[in-house]
């Protein structure tokens, strides 16, 4: 039931990312919003930037090299990760989970880029947080929400929804985590518990 939900909440959180961009002018025209970004400098190719020099944000070296111990990070030795891998049934399927993994990660990781480009073509001219509507930048993309499709009901919620839920698989993955952990590491080596009694806990400790 519990990896049910968290399907579920992917699928709503996939579909509900594009919901923002629905709108009559500017964000309906990629190259509009390219050429606004572009122009501002916003928009740097760093894979054809070779600069050595490493105070430069994007360059390919800094991606390349400063990438890989990023990602090593999050899908070689993260907890959480590592656990996923280990529930599959063989190394084949762990490999495969990966290899569909990468093609999640990059649809998010374009609609996250198409986003921003949207927020900026939007409000370039006029900031809200700097006018003071809202009160944090992470807010930015609610307000656009709430701007664009305000006038739409449900879909704004959608949106929540799709925020919560992301978060939520987060955390959950996390809690479980931390729950194998300490059950391997800190309660098993000192305990005489039956493996039942062992999942029991580690279910407990999780909820």
């Amino acid at each position: 039931m519990k990896k049910t939900l968290e399907t579920l909440s992917r699928q709503i959180q996939r579909r509900s990312e594009w919901a923002p961009l629905n709108r009559n002018h500017a964000l309906q025209n990629k190259n509009f919003l390219a050429a606004e970004t572009g122009c501002n400098g916003l928009l740097e190719f760093c894979l054809t930037s070779f600069d050595p020099n490493p105070l430069r944000r994007n360059t390919f070296w800094t991606l390349s090299i400063g990438g890989t111990f990023i990602w090593i990070s999050v899908y070689g030795i993260n907890q959480a990760q590592v656990q996923r891998y280990i529930s599959c049934k063989s190394v084949t399927h762990a490999r495969l989970s990966l290899y569909m993994n990468l093609l999640g990660l990059w649809s998010v990781l374009l609609s996250s880029v198409f986003a921003g480009m949207c927020l900026y073509s939007v409000y370039k001219r006029c900031d809200p947080w700097t006018t003071g509507l809202i009160s944090a930048p992470d807010q930015l993309m609610p307000y656009l929400v709430m701007d664009i499709l305000g006038d739409y009901p449900g879909l704004p919620g959608l949106f929540v929804a799709a925020a919560y839920s992301g978060s939520l698989s987060t955390v959950s993955s996390s809690i479980n985590a931390l729950a194998a952990v300490t059950i391997e590491d800190l309660i098993k080596p000192h305990t005489n518990l039956s493996e039942k009694q062992l999942s029991w806990l580690s279910k407990g400790m999780s909820k």
